[in-house]
């Protein structure tokens, strides 16, 4: 029955999956790793988000990582019109400092389809997290103009509401409304955060899995 179940009834696709893998990664670039080592490659730091992570390196050096907020936020870049000190996403980094971490955990996940931050800190994340100004009631915003400054002042005359925040974790990317209240901003980017989905996380387990006979080990 296990033999069925993980290696006889997706036979053909994970073959498939295999072939397609190995066109881009050659193998012996994951046999350096052990299954440990490979996850956290794919999966990221096994670290809290939000905290300091100390590691002890070659010649015992020890070295920092700053896989917390700010580091988050200086390697982030910005679309549409958004700008590090746009009220909107001043309001957004204020908010992200104070979640919890499990909080954290899920908006990075939300956003990346990873909860960890990746090996070496978000200087190493790529694409880079990208954060792209989308218009609440779902119209493309303007960036010239009369357009620009609605956005600094985030007015918006049409929508009391908005629409939720959306990701596309594969380019690293939060589409967020220009939303008019700090208050709403919270409430829209929680509500989002609790969507679930399979993450990088789960994918590195299936590649660091301990089964011999599992289909998802080459």
């Amino acid at each position: 029955m296990a033999d069925y179940k993980l290696n006889q009834r997706a036979k053909e696709q994970t073959q498939a999956f295999i072939q397609g893998f190995r066109s881009v990664i050659f193998d012996g670039w994951i046999k350096v790793f052990s299954p440990i080592e490979l996850q956290r490659v794919i999966s990221g730091e096994d670290t809290d988000f939000g905290k300091w992570d100390m590691s002890i390196k070659l010649i015992k050096c020890k070295i920092f990582y700053a896989l917390d907020t700010p580091d988050l936020r200086r390697h982030t870049t910005y679309q549409n019109g958004y700008f590090d000190q746009h009220p909107v996403i001043r309001s957004l980094w204020q908010i992200i400092d104070i979640l919890s971490s499990e909080e954290k955990r899920s908006f990075l996940k939300f956003v990346t389809g990873c909860s960890k931050p990746p090996l070496g800190g978000f200087g190493y994340l790529q694409p880079p997290f990208t954060i792209r100004m989308v218009s609440p009631d779902g119209e493309q915003p303007s960036v010239e103009g009369f357009g620009l400054i609605k956005t600094f002042f985030k007015l918006n005359i049409k929508s009391k509401h908005g629409r939720l925040p959306t990701s596309s974790t594969c380019f690293n990317l939060l589409k967020l409304p220009a939303y008019t209240r700090k208050t709403l901003l919270k409430e829209k980017l929680l509500y989002g955060n609790v969507v679930g989905y399979w993450g990088l996380e789960e994918i590195g387990l299936l590649f660091s899995h301990p089964l011999p006979l599992s289909p998802f080990l080459f």
